[in-house]
């Protein structure tokens, strides 16, 4: 045997799949393994968690067998070394993953996981979402026309199986880059919900609910334009005072996470703020601020 000159590593993977005669043949190799230089490691994802419990409690209840539920992230830099085409399972870790590290500013690394997760998802849905998420990223530190994501995204919009937050994500890339056209066709395939014709709301009610949903909002991702918006409302119902307070909050978030294109965003409505204001140097100055941090195209 192997394992009488050096240790043996046995891997299984996707062990959640295994039927009732498999799962007691591991379990009898791993009795068997207790005093063999032999490393069994069995996995599976984390949805999956002890989703056959007799195969688990057999296995939990050998001394030598223990379960390990490693951090998605620390899992994923292992997937990246290896660099190989993965199952469904690592495809979810490396989502997971993507979203810890984005939540961390370490925007190179999630997007690396994405572009790997890609590779061994199985479904054009599970794909557009990936390839949306690349863009989101790609949004927050550069708004380019360099992206290869768009029209794959479209393909996939084509045939229906987009989300709408991930078409949200890609018309708003199609709208910055000027592709009015691709814009167009991309709203004609989302199901629009309708809008409803009602009576003008009263100010303090918009600056009411304004200030809760800007308390309540963090800065991310799929939050920057709504909060621009928002900001915007307020200036409209003539409070610049209260828009600037949240507009100068919101701006040192934006600088902490180094978001160059958050950054450029809110700069330009700190500018808007401004020229309400009157003060007219401030509002330049701003104006110049976003212009500097947001790329030309190229």
């Amino acid at each position: 045997m192997p394992a009488s000159h050096r240790p043996v590593f046995l891997f299984v993977d996707d062990v959640h799949l295994a039927d009732r005669p498999s799962a007691r043949s591991l379990v009898f190799l791993a009795r068997r393994l207790r005093f063999s230089r032999v490393l069994l490691v069995m996995t599976e994802p984390a949805e999956h968690y002890q989703i056959n419990e007799l195969f688990a409690a057999d296995l939990l209840r050998q001394r030598h067998c223990h379960q390990i539920r490693a951090p998605a992230v620390e899992v994923a830099r292992y997937l990246l070394a290896a660099g190989q085409r993965l199952s469904s399972w690592g495809a979810s870790v490396l989502r997971q993953a993507a979203a810890a590290l984005a939540a961390k500013d370490e925007i190179d690394d999630a997007v690396a996981c994405l572009e790997l997760a890609i590779k061994g998802s199985e479904s054009d849905g599970e794909q557009g979402s990936l390839m949306a998420g690349l863009l989101k990223l790609e949004w927050r530190t550069e708004m380019t026309g360099r992206s290869r994501w768009p029209p794959r995204l479209l393909c996939l919009a084509a045939q229906g199986v987009l989300t709408r937050e991930d078409a949200g994500v890609l018309l708003r890339h199609l709208l910055w880059e000027g592709d009015f056209r691709s814009a167009e066709e991309l709203l004609l395939q989302i199901t629009a919900l309708p809008i409803g014709q009602g009576a003008p709301d009263d100010g303090a009610i918009i600056i009411s609910q304004a200030e809760k949903f800007l308390e309540a909002c963090p800065l991310k991702d799929l939050t920057i334009e709504p909060l621009t918006q928002v900001l915007n409302a307020v200036i409209a119902a003539d409070r610049p005072a209260l828009a600037a307070r949240w507009c100068d909050h919101f701006m040192i978030q934006a600088a902490r996470h180094r978001a160059p294109v958050w950054q450029g965003a809110l700069a330009s409505t700190r500018a808007a703020i401004a020229l309400r204001q009157g003060d007219f140097e401030l509002a330049r100055s701003q104006a110049s601020e976003g212009l500097a941090h947001i790329p030309p195209k190229r």
